[in-house]
């Protein structure tokens, strides 16, 4: 998943600053995102990418946990 939206960006630098800039201007502070996500390397990727830009952060290790939270959190986006 990464890769495919990182291909997008001449670097990972460019893809990290253009990120980061687009959460400076949403509500990141009162934003919590779901990540779900199996491979745990891939778990851990992502985690830091997303937590450097700001955001709160949970992280589901499958569906069936990812249902559990969705019912009874609140979240303003969900990564699969």
């Amino acid at each position: 998943m990464i890769r495919e939206i990182a291909e997008h960006y001449e670097t990972f630098s460019e893809f990290r600053t253009n990120l980061r800039a687009n959460a400076r201007t949403s509500l990141k502070k009162k934003s919590r995102l779901l990540l779900v996500e199996d491979e745990p390397l891939s778990q851990k990727y992502c985690q830091l990418l997303l937590m450097s830009t700001g955001f709160k952060l949970d992280v589901a290790p499958n569906g069936k946990v990812a249902l559990k939270w969705i019912a009874t959190r609140h979240y303003s986006g969900i990564l699969m």
